[in-house]
């Protein structure tokens, strides 16, 4: 009767693995919330299932026990790897398609911390870092206006018809200055990511200048891509951690600033501004970062998602940014 019983919960337990799979597998091919939905739903009835059949068996106290070593278990092993990892978040999953191609939503990322990150340095004076946190000023022909984040992000908003019209048709015309720091646009392709068709073009960031140094923003592929924690007054602070490349450092006498962007994003993090919560972003220092980005797992990482209940996603996915 014992084995019976053995033989029975393994057939139930592989039921319900190939019914969690089965939904992911119908959230991959239609996008549709619901299957994200249905998913974290089971995964969480599965959970409170094994619980209560626990407690009918064995009673609640020694149910209560095992429990109690599971946990203890997942704990031991999460502080083991954040050991070997030296971060306090060695598995995370990716939430948003901003780092397309290199990493896709859903994809589960196993993270390390370093010493350093590379990426590309820059000396600076203290004022002209300091003038990263404030908004820029763009200049666009003889004229010149001040903006919250970016042009860019003015424009996709509530910005001036005649002016944004003009950017959308001719971005290489505008440029932004942060005290010595120049942003520059261009004309970017959006292909989709499956086909390489052509999407769309819209306008930006290729190149950013300090002087007379000069980075090609858009075909950086050496920095790493690291996940860090957003200032909890920035708009990114909303959404917990965030994973993207860490294009820049910005070096002063007395501290060192990262100006991040995701591969698949027109501008950098610290140009999104959000006229609905008045928050936009700020650079951000090392303590900040949780490691960098070693390895990922596909698709793993969608069940955090759907436990987290993020089940929409952007409007990006699916397409990828080139110059």
């Amino acid at each position: 009767m014992e084995m019976k019983g053995i033989k029975k919960s393994m057939g139930s337990a592989y039921f319900q693995i190939l019914i969690i799979l089965f939904l992911l597998f119908l959230y991959i091919l239609t996008k549709l919330p619901l299957f994200g939905l249905a998913a974290a739903l089971f995964l969480i009835a599965m959970v409170i299932l094994e619980f209560y059949e626990g407690i009918m068996k064995n009673g609640w106290k020694s149910e209560l026990v095992e429990t109690g070593k599971t946990i203890a278990i997942a704990i031991v092993l999460w502080i083991a790897l954040t050991f070997v990892l030296s971060t306090s978040s060695p598995i995370s999953a990716v939430v948003s398609c901003s780092m397309v191609p290199d990493l896709s939503r859903g994809d589960m990322i196993i993270v390390k911390g370093e010493n350093s990150y590379a990426s590309n340095a820059i000396n600076a004076t203290e004022a002209d870092a300091l003038a990263l946190f404030s908004n820029p000023t763009v200049y666009f022909g003889n004229r010149s206006m001040k903006v919250d984040g970016s042009i860019y992000n003015y424009c996709y908003s509530s910005g001036d018809r005649e002016i944004c019209s003009m950017f959308f048709k001719n971005p290489e015309l505008f440029v932004e200055k942060r005290g010595s720091f120049t942003f520059t646009y261009s004309q970017c392709i959006r292909e989709d990511a499956a086909t390489s068709s052509i999407v769309d073009t819209e306008p930006c960031i290729t190149d950013v200048s300090y002087n007379s140094k000069s980075i090609d923003v858009q075909h950086d592929r050496t920095s790493n891509v690291i996940i860090y924690n957003p200032n909890p007054s920035d708009l990114f602070g909303k959404y917990g951690d965030i994973v993207h490349r860490n294009v820049i450092q910005v070096k002063t006498e007395s501290n060192t600033y990262y100006l991040t962007k995701g591969d698949n994003n027109n501008v950098f993090d610290i140009q999104f501004y959000s006229e609905q919560y008045s928050m936009g972003n700020t650079p951000f220092l090392k303590d900040q970062i949780k490691g960098k980005v070693i390895s990922k797992i596909p698709y793993l990482g969608y069940y955090k998602l759907f436990i987290s209940f993020y089940l929409n996603e952007d409007k990006i996915c699916g397409t990828k940014l080139i110059k």
